[in-house]
């Protein structure tokens, strides 16, 4: 058997179904796939998933438990139970996979063919902890009057406490208006009209995005003095959820000399 939606050290933030495939070998003359079991064990506690009646279940037990799957060559697991899948938790789903081989004194029946012998589990952790992220050039307060900048930048990570994803994210992107002539600044550093929400794509110093960059190429044309501008953060973590609310940091560009009275 192969599970074919998880991948082994993902980190997903839904998991409403498991699937896979099942083949019997060799191929040609095989008796066929019969039926499909599945063992998932929280790694916390290395306690068993026992489903029950209605999608239910609970992980009640430290013996490993099999639950039947939904099929033969194509299998499926439901999984919507809402004590199923816990944030900042990592699970060992593993499959097993019948055939129809048996006896022919012996009724057919669920387990009673050639078991598969060589398991394959994959883990993944589970997380809807939302990303957070801070600028720290420019630096605070809001509405500060500063030089032009080369380079944005700031922090970023998951809350979760999880090995597998603590301080680890996934991306990090920026979003740069002109307050006063009501402009966005576009991948290729000009600017469009109106405050559209684009983000641009920022860079990624060392691993995890735990700091992140933006550079503009050529500072003295992006800012304009006595300009305000306004820059809003956004993090994505490794299982693709996206920060909420707004991270953001505005200023004012001042590059004329000052003169004597």
């Amino acid at each position: 058997t192969t599970l074919t939606n998880i991948t082994d050290g993902s980190v997903l933030k839904s998991m409403a179904t498991i699937s896979g495939q099942c083949g019997d070998n060799p191929a040609v003359n095989a008796a066929g796939p019969s039926d499909n079991w599945i063992r998932i064990k929280r790694l916390s506690d290395n306690r068993y998933w026992t489903a029950t009646a209605a999608d239910n279940g609970d992980y009640n037990s430290t013996s490993e438990v099999w639950n039947k799957c939904s099929g033969a060559s194509a299998w499926t697991f439901q999984a919507t139970s809402t004590a199923i899948w816990t944030n900042d938790v990592s699970y060992q789903v593993t499959s097993k996979g019948y055939d129809f081989a048996r006896p022919e004194t012996e009724a057919s029946g669920d387990k009673t063919g050639n078991e598969e012998t060589s398991l394959n589990p994959k883990t993944f952790t589970y997380d809807t902890t939302l990303p957070v992220s801070t600028i720290t050039t420019p630096s605070a307060p809001n509405g500060k009057t500063i030089l032009p900048i080369a380079t944005i930048s700031g922090t970023a990570e998951d809350p979760g406490s999880n090995a597998n994803i603590a301080v680890k994210t996934d991306g990090v992107k920026i979003n740069v208006y002109n307050k006063s002539d009501d402009q966005t600044l576009k991948a290729n550093q000009t600017w469009e009209a109106t405050d559209t929400g684009l983000y641009l794509t920022c860079t990624n110093p060392v691993d995890n995005w735990t700091t992140w960059y933006y550079t503009i190429t050529y500072p003295t044309v992006t800012w304009v003095n006595t300009k305000t501008y306004r820059i809003r953060s956004k993090a994505v973590d490794l299982a693709a959820n996206e920060e909420s609310g707004t991270v953001e940091r505005t200023f004012v560009i001042d590059t004329s000399s000052p003169t004597s009275v």
